[in-house]
Formats: structure tokens, sequence, C-alpha cells
């Protein structure tokens, strides 16, 4: 079996039954146990029932096998402890650690496994059933403490590829244990045990299976107490090679002290994982802490804070999700991130002086990256009315609100929930709420307080009302009756509420989404009534009836395409109502034996529709119909008609551009380069710059929203790349390019200009100063020693100097230029706008196979137009040359 070891000790005795085919060959096998074998799969010993089967197929392409065990399963007293040894400082220990103490007897029924394999597709499957488990006595003990088992079930872990490439690992998993222990008389615990084992297959001998015991680990463990005077929740959840969270933990900890109105929560989270990090490990962690006392601190009339709190994460993103019930709002779930960290502040408010009237969590969170630009900001809260600190969870009403802006996808997001819990008089059958999303990256926005598919519902008294409102360019196309109303329709009357009396319950196939406003109410009741009415040895007779009833109406005001409409727009509205009543017997008759029979009394069934739309073309269309039926069919009446005018103009619904087609590229060609000085050609001043303004910051990159015309937006990140060249004409009248440096103003203009000349002579009379000092201060020491002891006499007998003046800014000193006299000089500056994206590249790029990489290039506008500009100004350090023709006809 591929559940143990092949020893002599595991041997089991069997009857096979062998049937040849054509297609196929089948192989029967039933064990005859004489023993318990050692069950190596899980480090137990398993002793199995005769009711166990083997079932095996063969053909040549394809082999199977299920093996189906039923028997008992004993961890006696077991230890799963591994040794460890510690290094101190200069000596060593040896210590144990893991689980000890497991004695555990469970008897199990139907655990399988199945294997198949088709040598065509080379398709190896194993797969595995624990089938159902049964926990009755002796006692059960974990870490030899007394325990009882509530749960047995499967957990599928992901394989591993062994280390011997012999072998392959074709199943991975876990059997689970959710055990409980009771640790005193008012303190519990509860944690799941997991078994871990594998199933290898040897590539040379594809019938030989070796299981593979992977350790046996604590997923989590809770402890609760509740005792007269605190209540404490705990949780510990450890992660071993988890996919996400990798290894560490999470431990929770909420205390509440009853008699002072006070309650502590902490959590801890821990660990390291390669989650989303190309394989490359790295730590994170979080930590959250908060309080909530009685009586509040006063900050408003009538309102206070009732408790503090806050937390950091680091390595860890904020995801948004709604909780489940039964609470209600919204809340954010941690998972690991690389260079992403971030902080919450918690408080709890309420009214004084009594917390209960409403009391609401507030929390602000943000997230960075770890080069400090911030990713994510959000504020929730979670409020409840009628409800003390402890008891929340059963609040009769209860909400939450959410607002949040992602700064990496730019996406405003804001919702609210609210559910109330009144009967009769009012409930919520699911929170009721609102969400509004604004996107700035594809530039579509809605604001939705409930769909046609999904509405907000009250009920009141019994009574279901219903609604939703739409607005925005996102919006889902309410193309008819809401699904809920078109079926009851049909439920009531037997037709679908349309002009097409098909299957779609009134709402049309278009899922697109567009722009515009929806809206939509309804109304429904339905109750089911029996009494019995006789009573007696196998005659037990009941009248039944059913009563239902409903209504809705809605109207859109949605932007289409092929309607001509008011600029597109078409207005369309739904009216429709629905009633049925009927009334059952129904019992048991005694004939020879006990019969069930039925009896319709009577069934009334009325339904109406109207449906327009307008203008531009016109169309209305409805249907009325009446049904009545009593004793069972023997008297029918039934009444039905329907209409339609004008044309039906289908159009669809999509979301149009907001704007026209852009292009960020185009609009700065010709518009780099603002302008050069100088503007004049002769006498320019030679120790003047050339100042040159640009469009744009030279080397600073930035970001442009751009409108693709089609709604969505593209971003596009540029920066200004500049090339500039000072030329001066020698003698010989070739151009010579001289070394330049440049600066900026105070408004903004570069100023470039020639750098200075080294003067050797000058440089040649400070080196002789700074040798002559030298030997002053060789020759001279003792001169100096007395004249540092003037100085500092006269500095103690003189009067405190004045204080110095006010530390103005120095001025930044002018640019000055280092031009020659009468020369004839050029200055070239070329700009290129440059766009950062995918570009092609040469040769192998780090593992892209479609020889595009992320690099800046000149940016193109949509005609392919490279964005670059140049400018060439000649000038001369003085007067215009004049020219005077000979005799010759040559120029001097």
């Amino acid at each position: 079996l591929p559940i143990s070891k092949d020893t002599i000790t595991n041997t089991l005795k069997y009857t096979a039954t062998f049937a040849q085919a054509q297609a196929s060959n089948n192989l029967q096998i039933v064990i005859v146990p004489t023993g318990p074998i050692d069950a190596d799969v899980l480090r137990g010993k398993m002793t199995l029932k005769p009711t166990s089967n083997i079932m095996a197929s063969l053909t040549d392409t394809a082999k199977s096998m299920s093996i189906n065990l039923n028997g008992k399963f004993d961890w006696g007293n077991k230890d799963f402890s591994v040794t460890d040894t510690i290094i101190n400082t200069g000596s060593a220990s040896v210590r144990k650690k893991g689980i000890k103490g497991i004695k555990m007897l469970l008897n199990f029924e139907n655990l399988s496994l199945s294997y198949n394999n088709n040598s065509v597709t080379d398709v190896q499957k194993l797969t595995f059933n624990p089938g159902t488990w049964s926990f009755a006595s002796p006692q059960k003990r974990l870490a030899n403490f007394p325990v009882t088992i509530k749960k047995v079930y499967y957990k599928s872990l992901t394989t591993v590829a062994p280390t011997n490439t012999n072998y392959r690992e074709l199943l991975r998993g876990a059997l689970m244990i959710d055990v409980v222990a009771n640790l005193t008389d008012d303190i519990g615990g509860k944690t799941t045990l997991g078994g871990a084992f594998a199933i290898e297959q040897n590539k040379s001998n594809f019938f030989k299976f070796s299981p593979k015991f992977k350790g046996v680990f604590i997923e989590d463990i809770e402890v609760h107490a509740d005792m007269p005077a605190v209540k404490i929740d705990g949780n510990l959840k450890m992660y071993d090679n988890d996919p996400v969270y990798g290894d560490g933990f999470l431990a929770t900890l909420g205390v509440t002290f009853t008699a002072v109105s006070l309650q502590v929560n902490a959590l801890v989270q821990f660990g390291n994982t390669v989650y989303n990090n190309n394989n490359q490990y790295y730590r994170y962690w979080r930590v959250e802490a908060d309080a909530k006392f009685s009586p509040g601190i006063p900050f408003l009339t009538g309102v206070g804070f009732y408790g503090f709190g806050g937390g950091a994460f680091y390595n860890m993103e904020a995801n948004l999700v709604t909780r489940t019930a039964p609470e209600v709002g919204f809340k954010y779930v941690f998972k690991p991130k690389k260079s992403s960290w971030g902080f919450k502040v918690m408080a709890t408010i309420a009214t004084l002086p009594k917390f209960e009237t409403f009391n609401a969590d507030v929390a602000l969170l943000a997230q960075f990256t770890t080069s400090g630009g911030i990713t994510k900001i959000g504020f929730t809260g979670d409020f409840w009315l009628a409800a003390k600190l402890e008891e929340r969870i059963d609040s009769k009403i209860k909400g939450g609100v959410v607002v949040e802006y992602n700064f990496t996808d730019k996406i405003f997001y804001m919702a609210a929930l609210l559910s109330v819990n009144v009967p009769p008089a009012i409930t919520t059958p699911s929170p009721v709420g609102f969400v509004m999303n604004i996107n700035g990256t594809t530039n579509k926005w809605y604001f939705k307080a409930g769909t046609p598919s999904a509405t907000n519902t009250v009920r009141i008294f019994g009574i279901d009302l219903y609604s939703y409102l739409m607005f925005g360019n996102d919006i889902p196309v309410p193309t008819g009756f809401t699904p809920r109303f078109a079926n009851n329709y049909y439920a009531a009357t037997g037709s679908w509420p349309n002009n097409g009396n098909v299957g779609s319950g009134g709402v049309g196939t278009n899922t697109a989404t567009g722009k515009g406003i929806a809206a939509g109410l309804g109304i429904e009741f339905s109750q089911d009534i029996s009494k019995k009415i006789f009573e007696g040895t196998c005659r037990n007779w009941y009248i039944g009836g059913n009563v239902m009833a409903g209504a809705e109406l809605n109207l859109a005001f949605m932007h289409q395409t092929g309607c001509i409409g008011i600029n597109g727009y078409r207005a369309s509205g739904n009216i429709g109502l629905y009633g049925s009543v009927s009334a059952t017997i129904t019992g048991t008759s005694f004939k020879d034996v006990c019969e069930s029979k039925s009896y319709n009394l009577f069934q009334i069934r009325t339904g109406a529709w109207l449906t327009g739309k307008f203008p531009n073309p016109e169309y209305v269309a409805g249907s009325l119909s009446a049904q009545i039926s009593l004793f069972s069919g023997l008297i029918d009446v039934a009444y039905s008609h329907s209409f339609q005018k004008g044309t039906d103009c289908a159009g669809t619904t999509v979301v149009t551009a907001d704007a026209p087609q852009e292009d960020e590229a185009a609009d700065l060609v010709n518009k780099l380069i603002q302008s050069v000085a100088p503007n004049s050609r002769y006498n320019f001043p030679v120790k003047s710059p050339i100042n040159v303004r640009y469009a744009l910051v030279p080397d600073r990159s930035f970001d442009v929203a751009e409108n693709q015309g089609d709604g969505t937006i593209k971003n596009r990140t540029f920066k200004l790349k500049v090339v500039t060249t000072l030329e001066v004409k020698n003698s010989s009248g070739a151009w010579v390019a001289q070394t330049i440096l440049s600066k900026v103003n105070n408004l903004g203009e570069y100023q470039y200009y020639k750098k200075a000349p080294l003067n050797l002579s000058n440089a040649t009379t400070q080196v002789a100063q700074v040798s002559q000092m030298n030997m002053v201060n060789t020759n001279n020491s003792n001169s100096l020693v007395s004249m540092s002891g003037a100085i500092k006499n006269t500095m103690i007998v003189n009067p405190v100097p004045p204080p110095p003046p006010p530390n103005y800014p120095n001025p930044v000193p002018a640019v000055v230029n280092n031009l020659e006299i009468d020369k004839d000089y050029r200055f070239i500056v070329t700009a290129t706008l440059m766009e950062y994206g995918m570009n092609p590249t040469i040769g192998i790029n780090a593992g892209r196979g479609d020889g595009l990489s992320l690099s800046w290039a000149p940016a193109k506008t949509r005609t392919n137009q490279t964005v670059t500009e140049t400018k060439t100004v000649l000038f001369r350090t003085g007067p215009m040359q004049i020219f005077q023709a000979n005799s010759n006809n040559q120029v001097r």
C-alpha cells in the first residue's frame, strides 16, 4: 500500500480476482487483514477491516487504481519532537522541540486513494479522500492534555520536488484534526493539529509508491476564558511554508474587564516569505494595540473619546475587504509586500454620558513605499446603536463606512453599509449601502446605491421594499425589470414581463456599462398559509394556500449609440405589477394503504406591465393577463392582451470619451526652446553669457495623463535632454569647439559661458607667496607665538566688539563669460523630448524574449514624429567687418 513502507511486517493476505476483456483488464484485490500494520505515511498503527478493497484497471495506454480502506488508526502516546542543538557561549546543549504526548485512537471509513496514469499524455494523477472519522472513547490526549476531537478533514498542500531526481511527488497534504482542551473549569482552548505527508513515485518503476511522513504541526491555537470579572479571547496562528505568508505567526489577544468596562486588544505578526519578490526572502511584521474604557473623555458637547489605539506595518500592504456576517462594515487585510510600510491610528468615540446610545470605532491608515512615496490613505469607521461595548456583535443597528484613495492606481473609493435587525418592524435581509468609485486612470466613475441585480432591501412587517440608484459613466445598463421582479412575475402569472416573452426574465443580454442615471423601486409580499381541518388515523387533512403580490417602477436616462435621442441620450421606464392567490386541500386517506391526496380549490393569477422609450424614436409596449382556475381545472377562464407601438431602437449603451484624443508629445513640437540670446549679430560683449530659456526643466522627469479618446487615460513619463555647443572661427575659417559651463539664474534661464583659461603668471606668484610664508613660519616661530599672545591680551583688554551685521544671504555672483574680442562665434542648442517606456534593445535582455526593455528613448507623436528642436545663433564680439573689392574683383 502507498501508505506503508515495504517490509515483511507490513505484508497483507488477500484474495484476487482477475478479469480479461478486449478493451481492458481488471484486477480486484480484497484484503484479509492479519493484524495492525505500520502506517509510515502518518507514523501510526493502522488496523484494516475485511471490507477494505483495491481495484485496478490496465489497458495498453492507461493504468488506474483505487484503494478504499476501512479500519482504525492509533497514535499510542506518540512523540513527534525532534532533537535540536543550541550553541551557547563556550558550550553546546541539546533540547527537544516539537510535539509529544499524542494519544489518539480513531476509527475511519472510506479512506481512499485513486491513481490514473495515461502513457499517451504522460499525466500522473493521485488523489486522496480522508473519508469519515469517528471520535468515540477512549480519551484523547495532545501534549498530555485531555482533549476532545471536533472535526477531521483533509488539507491539500503544494507538492515539492524531491532531492532524489529518480522520484517525483504526486501528492502532498495533511490530515487536520480540530481539538478542544478544557484547561480549567473556566478556561478552554482550541487548536488544529495537522499530520503532513507526501506520496512519491519512482520514475524508473511507475508502479512503486513511497509514503513520506513530513511531520506534525499546530496550525493555530485559541484560548477562551469567560469568568465573572474578565473575559479573555486569544488566538495564535502559525505559518509553515505558506504560499503567501511563508514562515511566521499571527497572535491576537483580547481582554475585557466587565466590572470596570475596560477592553484591551493586541496583535502582533512576524514572518519571512518570498511572496511576489522573485523568489527572494524578505521579512515582514505588523503590530497593533488599542484600549477601550469607560467613562469617556469629553471633547465635544455630548460626545467623548472612549478609547485609543494604533499600529504599524513593514513590508506589508493593506487591502480593503467587506466584513463577513454577523459583522458589518469594512476592514483592512494585510499581505506581505516588499518595500511597503505604513501606520494606523484608531479611536473609539461615543455619546456622553451613555456609551450605548451611539458608539463607533474610527481608524486612519496610510501606506508608503520605502523610497518615501505615499501609495494609499484610507479612513474606516464602524458604528453601533443601542449596544454596550461587550455587546456590539449583537447590536440591532450597526454599520460601517470607508473612504480610501489609492495613489498608485489613482482610485478614489467611498462606501457605507447599514444593517437593521428590529423584527418584526424593520429588518434588512442583507446590509444596505452605497459605493462611489472614481478611477483616475481609466476616467470612469460611478455611484451605486444598489444595482438591478443586487438591490437594497428593507423588510417592514414582512413586506419587502427594494430599490437601486445609480449614476456615472460606468454603471450597469438596466434594460428591463430587475431579475427578482421578473422571476416573481413569472411565478405568479406564468409569463415573463417583456415583449419578446422569452426566458430572459425581462432583463436584456446587453451587459455593457454606460453613462447616465438609473433608479428603481419595488415592493413584494409572499405568504404561505396552512391549517389542519381533520385529524385521524391515516386521515389527516389540511387546507393551505399562498398569497403573493408585487410591483416595480424603474427609470433610466442613458447614453446610447445607434439611436438619435437627445445628443445620443434616451429615457426609458418600466412599470409592472403581479398577484396570485391559491388554495389547496391536501391529506391522506385510507383505502388498502394510506394514500396522499391533493385537490386545488382555486387559483387566481394576474399581471400587467408597461415599458416605454423616448425620444427619437419613441416606443411603448405592454401586456395584461388574468387567469382563474377552479377545482383542479374543472373551470378555467383566461384573458391576455399585448400591444406595442413605435420603433424599439435597441442601441448599444457604452462609455464614450469625455474628451478628444490627446497627444501630449505633439503639443510640445517646436516649443522646447523658447528663446536664445544674444539677439544682436555684432558687438556682443565678451563677458556676457549666452542665455537660453527652455519650456521644460532639463533632465527632470515628469508624468502626464493623456486621454486616449475612448475614456481611458494613459500615463506617459517624459524628460528634456539638452545638448549645447559653442564654436569659434579660427584664422583659417574652421569652426573650433570651446569648453563651456552653465548656471541657472533667478529667471529660470540657463546661462552658458566659456571657461576661463588658466593664468600661469598669477599661479607662479601665488606659489611663491605661499613658500615665503612657510619660511617665515619656520624661522620665526617665537615671533608668531609672541604675536598670538599680544592678540590674546588685546582681546581681553579691549571692550566687547559690536554684534555682527545681519546674516543676509550672499548675492549670487553674476556669470562672467571669457570670449575673445573681434571673433566670430556659433552657438548651437538641441533639445529633445525623451520618453520612458518599452523600447527596442540590442542583444538578450534579462529574460525578456520580445527584444524590449524599460529605458529612455526619443518621444514620438502619434504620427511617429520625433519631438526635437535645434537652434543656431551666429554672433561676433566686434563690429561688422567691411570688405572692399579691388580692380581684380578680389575682396579685401
